[in-house]
């Protein structure tokens, strides 16, 4: 589960159970249930550059938390 919930380092988790949400109801909803707060690095070891197609207008890319090119590459089928 990604989230970036409004400007906090804290994990997702803790930003969870201050909203009085159970993370433990979904944790146990399916086999490897993961959280992060993606505003940070989280428990990656590095970004992931994200390039703009076309080469964007102001920034030709953006470096993103690591869980979203993660999830993203397990979608894809092999090549």
């Amino acid at each position: 589960m990604l989230e970036g919930p409004w400007s906090t380092s804290e994990s997702l988790e803790e930003v969870m159970l201050s909203m009085n949400w159970k993370p433990q109801d979904i944790l146990n909803a399916a086999p490897n249930v993961e959280f992060e707060n993606t505003n940070y690095l989280g428990r990656g070891k590095k970004y992931s550059r994200f390039m703009v197609p076309g080469g964007g207008i102001i920034y030709p890319g953006y470096d993103l938390n690591h869980s979203y090119e993660d999830c993203d590459s397990s979608s894809r089928s092999p090549r």
